[in-house]
């Protein structure tokens, strides 16, 4: 049984990893007028730093959601070829690059 789970769930991680929203429209939701849309970001955002803090990124105690935002929308913008990517790939690859794990702050 379990040689049979542990394919499954390999299989189950990569279908999750490249479903969900675009970097696009994360950045179109977080930079909506629409409250709503920009929650829902938010909470997309806030799941990636659950799941993710201290494997590929290490924020720092002072660092604020508003922050994490800011950075994320900064860096979809100067590098735009990221919007073509998953919402999950797009939040970690900005949050590694403004709060890299080992980083003397």
């Amino acid at each position: 049984m379990k040689k049979l789970i542990i394919p499954v769930a390999l299989a189950l991680a990569a279908t999750i990893s490249s479903a969900g929203p675009s970097g696009a429209m994360l950045l179109d939701s977080l930079k909506s007028p629409d409250r709503y849309s920009q929650g829902v970001a938010m909470g997309y955002i806030q799941g990636v730093l659950d799941l993710r803090q201290g494997l590929e990124f290490c924020l720092t105690p002072q660092a604020s959601l508003g922050q994490v935002r800011e950075a994320v929308e900064h860096w979809l913008d100067i590098n735009p070829f990221l919007t073509k990517y998953n919402a999950y790939a797009t939040i970690s690859f900005a949050v590694a690059n403004s709060w890299p794990c080992g980083a003397k702050l």
